[in-house]
C-alpha cells in the first residue's frame, strides 16, 4: 500500500498552527490535539507539531482511489503555505 510523503514545515509558530487548525475544519479535518490521526471522506492524515522546535509534518495515510498521490501532497503543501 502506497501512502503520501512525509512533509514537514519549519517555522510552524503556535499561532500559526492555530489557524492551521481552523483552516483543516474546510476539509472536515480535525486536528484537536499536538499529533495523531483524522480521517474523512476516504482520506486519513497524520500530523505532528512540535511547538518547541516550530515544526510540523503532515502525511496523508490514505487516499480515494481516483485521487493521485502527487495531487493529495500538493494540496497538503499548499495549505500550509497559503
Amino acid at each position: 500500500m502506497a501512502i503520501g510523503a512525509m512533509q514537514r514545515f519549519p517555522n510552524v509558530t503556535e499561532q500559526r498552527f492555530a489557524v492551521l487548525q481552523r483552516r483543516a475544519l474546510d476539509f472536515g479535518l480535525t486536528l484537536k490535539t499536538e499529533s495523531g490521526t483524522t480521517s474523512q471522506r476516504g482520506f486519513t492524515v497524520y500530523w505532528k507539531y512540535d511547538p518547541a522546535g516550530k515544526a510540523l509534518e503532515i502525511q496523508c495515510l490514505n487516499k480515494p482511489f481516483l485521487v493521485p498521490w502527487g495531487a493529495v501532497d500538493k494540496k497538503i503543501a499548499t495549505w500550509v503555505d497559503q
